[in-house]
């Protein structure tokens, strides 16, 4: 419904998951991949994302560490957003895998921050750097843009909104596919677009 250049142009705001894999093997620390892989799951943008706690509290007390196959249920997660307050569930598949792959490394590196600062990182704080500092959203935007520099990457360059593009867009998909209204003409589906609304 458009042109070829307005066609390319809204490609290039989207990730196939072949090009989201691509994207994960060019990064350089595993932090940037953990919370690439975050938004891509969750949809959250990244300023809620680092309000992701190692260890939760009040509301956000489900966000703790679990050993092995021991969360049975998603998680609900609270945070500020755009100066309202919201919250997802956090898929209990994705969060046990954080719980496995990245607490382990979580720790290394926030022994490294003490060992450097002479005080304990917050528990407020779950992504740490390999050099053992805080991510802030200017690291994880400055990391994705080298990606999208790379002559490997077969994009014109790489922002964390991509990301929740890409959610978006297979999450209606997958719902069309489940519907059974894939290559049917066009017809609003309220209950899709409110699905999609109440994640995004």
């Amino acid at each position: 419904m458009g042109t070829e250049a307005h066609i390319k142009k809204d490609l290039n705001k989207f990730l196939t998951r072949e090009n989201f894999s691509i994207a994960l093997d060019l990064m350089d620390d595993e932090v940037y991949k953990v919370m690439s892989t975050f938004i891509w799951i969750t949809a959250l943008r990244p300023k809620e994302l680092l309000q992701v706690p190692y260890k939760g509290k009040g509301e956000n007390l489900g966000l703790k560490r679990y050993r092995y196959n021991e969360v049975k249920s998603d998680i609900p997660f609270h945070m500020a957003s755009k100066g309202k307050n919201r919250s997802i569930e956090i898929p209990a598949y994705f969060w046990q895998w954080i719980c496995d792959y990245w607490m382990p490394l979580r720790t290394k590196r926030a022994e490294l921050f003490k060992k450097k600062n002479g005080y304990s990182l917050s528990n407020s704080v779950l992504f740490l750097s390999s050099d053992g500092r805080p991510v802030t959203y200017r690291m994880l935007n400055y990391q994705l843009g080298l990606v999208g520099k790379n002559p490997s990457f077969p994009q014109d360059s790489l922002i964390p909104k991509m990301f929740r593009h890409s959610f978006a867009t297979y999450f209606v998909l997958e719902a069309l596919k489940a519907r059974n209204m894939l290559n049917a003409p066009y017809v609003f589906d309220a209950v899709i677009d409110n699905e999609l609304r109440e994640w995004m």
